[in-house]
């Protein structure tokens, strides 16, 4: 089987590592085709310890899933905790000349994320709150609109750079490439 119609996400946790693999159908529905635990080894308190223990615990993982179900992926989403999570929250602030177009969304958005992260850290996830036109209308798409001004506010996740780069080593070390690191809650909340 071919596996460029295969999303693969492999839920590393503390004591079990769950890994899904769904076929995508017609638009963008999904349906589960594999699904496949195990023990966790290498994580304690959501952190990444052993990235050799970990690969050999995600490889036999991976291995019997396609044995047992007869497909083949080369991608995978991650997700992960992180002891060292942290959230705030970001404004921007822009001028506009008539009506509010794409490009004057993209300038706010990138106004509302322009904090600076400690060396440590690295921005995950930012999920766009709300918007305002004018400092007194809230609105969730202000595309076309009439405004002067145009203001957005932010959910900033950021998450250990090395917790990062370690996840990024162990998929590497699995013969996989990685999609995407998704913070276990909001993956729970998109599922």
């Amino acid at each position: 089987m071919s596996s460029n119609h295969y999303k693969a996400s492999i839920d590393i946790g503390t004591e079990t590592i769950a890994l899904l693999v769904a076929d995508k159908e017609d638009g963008n529905h999904f349906r589960i085709i594999a699904h496949n635990v195990c023990q966790s080894i290498g994580v304690k308190k959501g952190s990444l310890f052993s990235i050799d223990a970990l690969s050999r615990v995600l490889n036999k993982l991976i291995d019997e899933t396609v044995d047992s179900f007869g497909l083949v992926f080369d991608n995978v989403r991650v997700n992960i905790s992180d002891t060292h999570l942290s959230c705030t929250d970001g404004k921007g602030k822009v001028s506009i000349n008539d009506a509010v177009t794409l490009k004057d969304l993209d300038s706010v958005l990138e106004s509302a994320m322009a904090m600076s992260t400690p060396t440590n850290k690295e921005k995950l996830h930012i999920m766009k709150k709300k918007f305002t036109i004018n400092e007194s209308f809230a609105v969730d798409d202000p595309i076309d609109m009439d405004a002067e001004v145009l203001e957005s506010q932010v959910h900033i996740v950021t998450v250990s750079s090395s917790s990062l780069r370690n996840i990024e080593n162990c998929i590497k070390q699995c013969d996989l490439e990685l999609d995407k690191i998704v913070l276990n809650s909001i993956a729970k909340s998109q599922a």
